[in-house]
């Protein structure tokens, strides 16, 4: 991920990394989960998406990554 194309930065991921993990920590986190919902979450932030919104995406992704 490129940092001048997130909005706020790579600190910005940090949060949602830490919580793609937590919610994905009852199935043990998958490494490929996570990195789909990271990029989802960045791709929802650029689209213009709020952190709530890119968040769901982010977790969709990761869910779908799982299966």
């Amino acid at each position: 991920m490129d940092a001048e194309l997130t909005p706020g930065g790579l600190d910005e991921l940090a949060p949602v990394a830490q919580r793609l993990r937590a919610a994905l920590a009852a199935d043990s986190p998958a490494t490929a989960a996570e990195a789909a919902g990271l990029a989802a979450y960045e791709l929802a932030r650029l689209d213009g998406l709020c952190d709530e919104g890119a968040w769901e995406c982010a977790l969709e992704a990761a869910r779908r990554a799982k299966t």
